[in-house]
């Protein structure tokens, strides 16, 4: 986490969140996928977190017609983005788009104001 925060120059108010919120992740427990109703229709039998590497080396690009019709994207290459491109109407309606870390240090007012408020980092 702190490597990945440094990598993306992010600054110390996210880093602090991030981590807050990966300890809160760290002390909840498994799903119990035979009671909760949510979980019931989830197989979790071929799911090997030994293998799980959340930062690998791109290895091909999206399905030819997967991002046709979308009014921004961001194509990412490792753990760093790449492209990114949104629809000049966007831009001209006030839409900001861009990496998370880019969007904490240009905009961090708006950051810190929405960040976690659609999904809290224990739900």
């Amino acid at each position: 986490m702190e490597e990945l925060s440094s990598l993306h120059r992010e600054p110390d108010w996210l880093r602090a969140r991030r981590l807050t919120s990966f300890g809160i992740y760290e002390g909840m427990a498994i799903p119990d996928t035979k009671r909760q109703e949510d979980w019931r229709q989830v197989e979790l039998k071929g799911l090997n977190l030994e293998t799980y590497a959340p930062f690998q080396l791109p290895n091909g690009t999206a399905p030819l017609g997967a991002l046709e019709n979308v009014g921004a994207t961001l194509r990412q290459r490792g753990t760093s983005p790449a492209v990114v491109s949104i629809a000049p109407e966007l831009t001209q309606e006030g839409v900001i788009f861009m990496p998370l870390a880019e969007a904490a240090r240009d905009h961090p007012e708006l950051v810190q104001r929405y960040l976690f408020t659609g999904v809290k980092p224990e739900q």
